[in-house]
C-alpha cells in the first residue's frame, strides 16, 4: 500500500500527457500509487497510457465510460489505497519536489488537508506563480476561506474523506468549488505550505475554457447546482449567521467573480466589449445573480469592487432588500 494515492483523470490531453506523466514519475517522493482513470478520449491518450503503465508498475489504469471529471476522479476515489490522496490534471505537471513537501508535512502533522500554491502556464506565456503563507496551520476558522478551490493543490487524508462520504458532483462543471467548500469545512487540521510547485496549463481546449466560450447555458445551469447544493448544506450544517456570510462570501467569489464575470482573454478574445457588458447586466437583473451580489460586504473589500469595475457592470438593478432566503 502506497502513502499518496495520485488520481489523474485522463481526456483528450494526448499533446500534454507525457509531460504530466514525466514529472510525476519524477518524483523524488517514490511511496506512490498512479491511478489513471481514462474518459472515452478521442486521441491517442489511452495508447500513451498504456505505454507508461507498461513502463512502471505504480501506474495503474481505469477507464470510466461515464463522461465527466467528476465522474473519473470519482472512480479514481474508489480504487485509491493510499493514506493521503492527491489529484492532478492530465494537462498539468508538477516540480520533482512537490510531493516531498507535502508528504512529509502529512506525515509530520497527520493534518486532513495540506495545502500549498501552483503556477498557471498561459500557452506560450511566462507561468504565473500563486504562493500561499509559510508553513502554517489554519486555526483560525477564517482564514481557511482565503484558500484557492483548486484540489489538485492539496492533499487529502483518505480517512477523513471517508469518513464524510465526498465525492465530486457528477454532470457540472465548477464541482471543484462544491468539494474544496466542503472539504474545508468540515476539515479538523488544515496546513498550508509556501512554494508553487504545481503548473497549471491554461489549455484553451480544456473542460473550463470550453465551457465558458461554446456552452454558456450549461455554465450558468452548473454554478446554480453548485450554488444550491452548497446552500443546502450551509442549512444542514451552519447554525451561525456571521458564518454564513463568510460561507456565502466564499461561494460567491468563485461562482459568480470568478467565472460568470470571468474577462480571461485567451477565452473571449473573439467576443467584443459590448457582447460581454450586455451578457453580465442581463445575468444582473436575475434573481439568482441578485441574491449573490447581496451577500456581499463591499465596504473596503477592493477585490469585488474592482471586479465589478472591471466588468464594467453598473449595479443600479440591484434591490435594497435581499430578497434571498439564505
Amino acid at each position: 500500500m502506497a502513502f499518496l494515492s495520485i488520481i489523474i483523470p485522463v481526456y483528450n490531453t494526448a499533446e500534454f500527457l507525457p509531460k504530466c506523466l514525466d514529472s510525476i514519475l519524477a518524483q523524488t517522493f517514490t511511496d506512490i500509487e498512479i491511478i489513471c482513470v481514462e474518459n472515452n478520449s478521442t486521441d491517442s491518450s489511452p495508447q500513451i497510457l498504456q505505454h507508461y503503465a507498461q513502463k512502471d508498475s505504480r501506474i495503474r489504469l481505469y477507464h470510466q465510460p461515464t463522461p465527466g471529471q467528476s465522474a473519473a476522479r470519482n472512480m479514481g476515489l474508489q480504487y485509491a489505497t493510499g493514506q493521503y490522496i492527491g489529484f492532478v490534471d492530465s494537462d498539468d505537471a508538477i516540480d520533482s519536489h512537490y510531493y516531498q513537501q507535502l508528504c512529509q508535512a502529512a506525515q509530520k502533522t497527520a493534518a486532513d488537508i495540506i495545502c500549498t500554491g501552483c503556477q498557471t502556464v498561459f500557452i506560450g506565456a511566462l507561468p504565473v506563480p500563486v504562493y500561499y503563507l509559510p508553513y502554517t496551520l489554519c486555526q483560525d476558522w477564517t482564514k481557511r476561506w482565503q484558500i484557492d478551490i483548486a484540489v489538485w493543490a492539496k492533499i487529502y487524508k483518505k480517512e477523513f474523506l471517508q469518513t464524510h462520504r465526498f465525492h465530486f458532483m457528477p454532470g457540472v462543471i465548477w464541482e471543484d468549488v462544491l468539494w474544496t467548500f466542503k472539504t474545508l469545512y468540515k476539515a479538523h487540521k488544515i496546513i498550508t505550505l509556501p512554494g508553487n510547485g504545481y503548473f497549471y496549463t491554461r489549455n484553451p481546449a480544456g473542460t473550463m475554457a470550453l465551457s465558458k466560450t461554446k456552452n454558456r447555458k450549461y455554465t450558468l445551469y452548473s454554478i446554480k447546482t453548485v450554488y444550491q447544493a452548497a446552500q443546502d448544506f450551509i442549512t444542514q450544517n451552519e447554525p451561525s449567521f456571521s458564518r454564513k456570510k463568510i460561507l456565502n462570501e466564499f461561494l460567491i467569489k468563485y461562482l459568480f467573480f470568478d467565472s460568470v464575470l470571468q474577462d480571461d482573454p485567451s477565452l473571449i478574445k473573439n467576443t467584443s466589449w459590448l457582447t460581454r457588458w450586455k451578457r453580465n447586466r442581463n445575468l444582473l437583473l436575475q434573481k439568482h445573480y441578485l441574491c449573490c451580489l447581496q451577500q456581499i460586504n463591499y465596504h473596503n473589500n477592493w477585490y469585488y469592487v474592482l471586479r465589478l469595475l472591471g466588468t464594467k457592470i453598473r449595479l443600479w438593478k440591484v434591490p435594497a432588500k435581499n430578497p434571498c432566503n439564505f
